[in-house]
């Protein structure tokens, strides 16, 4: 019998609409970075942040500044509330913005720099494209077309200059570019039947063209006082171990522009010998992936009666 290994895993936006911190409010038996990072949510939110995120519209909370935070806000509180009674994390791994969750776990970025540096990453991000028009940049495809039909595809997509954002699994890959280039795209695949669908996310994510923000987004990196990691975890472009504060930096700060290998990465803790999950949230999108990698894997379950 293999020995057990635990992944926490961090999903990126896309259904953080449907979050309510009502049930995340400190307790008393909450640490104190919790409270701190609650602190710093209701200053960002100006006022309650439980009530502020669901006064919030639908849209709103699809907005890359409101979204990013949600989804911070929900996986990082949750593992602090759960951590005491967790197995050892063997690995942790973020998909996109919860990369930025991962990091924090792993102990590389102080609780008290997190909202702060979630708020700039957004800021950066949407400053990088000109006239934000919160219509959608990002568009999922399914990888599962006849060799023609993708080969017409692909043209199109160099055509509008649509660039691969995520490699998902064998059989999706998300992709990022202007919001006009990218309603063109859908527009064309509609005809073709090429089974796309628009994400409600307005910057081309992991892509160059939002190379601008890179290096501005590494001094707000290198000014929080990051800390090597304390648990093993994995960069989202390279699916590689990051070790080392300059390789927190930079995994951190590329990947706003370059194409996140999550398939290698659920591959990499695959090969590690993990065979148990934490889909940290928020949804289940990552539970979905990683049983369609490998349905062998379990899924640990946390519920508010888990501690």
């Amino acid at each position: 019998m293999r020995p057990s290994r635990f992944a926490i895993i961090c999903a990126g936006q896309g259904q953080q609409t449907a979050l309510d911190f009502e049930g995340l409010r400190p307790t008393p038996s909450d640490h104190d970075a919790y409270r701190v990072i609650w602190k710093d949510l209701n200053s960002a939110l100006g006022g309650d942040f439980a009530e502020a995120w669901l006064a919030l519209s639908l849209e709103q909370r699809n907005q890359n500044n409101y979204a990013q935070l949600g989804v911070v806000a929900w996986q990082v509180l949750r593992y602090l509330r759960y951590r005491d009674a967790l197995p050892k994390v063997d690995w942790v791994l973020g998909y996109s913005v919860g990369e930025l969750s991962a990091q924090a776990i792993a102990g590389s970025i102080p609780f008290n720099k997190l909202v702060s540096l979630v708020q700039s990453r957004a800021y950066l991000m949407d400053s990088a494209i000109p006239n934000p028009q919160h219509l959608p940049c990002l568009v999922l495809l399914s990888e599962r077309l006849p060799p023609q039909s993708r080969s017409r595809r692909q043209s199109c997509l160099e055509r509008l200059g649509i660039e691969l954002a995520i490699h998902r699994s064998q059989a999706e890959s998300v992709w990022g570019g202007p919001p006009e280039a990218v309603a063109q795209f859908i527009q064309e695949a509609e005809k073709s039947s090429w089974n796309v669908r628009a994400i409600d996310v307005s910057v081309p994510s992991h892509t160059a063209y939002l190379s601008s923000a890179v290096p501005l987004w590494k001094e707000k990196l290198i000014a929080a006082s990051i800390q090597a990691p304390v648990m093993n975890i994995l960069s989202g472009i390279s699916s590689e171990p990051v070790s080392t504060v300059n390789e927190v930096h930079n995994a951190l700060s590329l990947q706003l522009a370059r194409s996140i290998h999550w398939d290698d990465c659920l591959l990499a803790i695959k090969e590690r010998g993990v065979t148990d999950v934490w889909d940290i949230g928020p949804g289940q999108d990552q539970t979905r992936l990683v049983k369609e990698m490998d349905s062998e894997i379990n899924i640990f379950e946390v519920s508010d009666t888990f501690v």
